[in-house]
C-alpha cells in the first residue's frame, strides 16, 4: 500500500523518464499517505485509444466520479 496504476494511451516512454516519474510519484505518495519507499508500487498501463471509453473511461472515471480527486476536462 498504496497502488498506483496509471493507464494512458500507448507511448515510448524511454526508461529514462519512467526512472523520472517513478521517482517523482514516489516522493509526492510518500509525502502524502506517510509511508516508506518500499511499501509503493506504480505500474504503467497502456490502453488503446479505441478501447479508452470502455476500459478507462466508464468503469474508472464517469461511474466513480466520487472517488476523482482530479477531473478530465473532457
Amino acid at each position: 500500500m498504496p497502488h498506483i496504476n496509471i493507464k494512458h494511451f500507448p507511448a515510448n516512454l524511454l526508461q529514462e523518464d519512467k526512472d523520472i516519474l517513478s521517482l517523482e510519484l514516489t516522493k509526492v505518495i510518500k509525502k502524502a499517505f506517510g509511508c516508506k519507499e518500499d511499501v509503493i508500487s506504480i505500474s504503467l498501463e497502456p490502453i488503446e485509444k479505441a478501447k479508452w471509453n470502455e476500459e478507462v473511461y466508464f468503469p474508472e472515471i464517469k461511474f466513480k466520479e466520487n472517488l476523482l480527486i482530479k477531473s478530465p476536462g473532457y
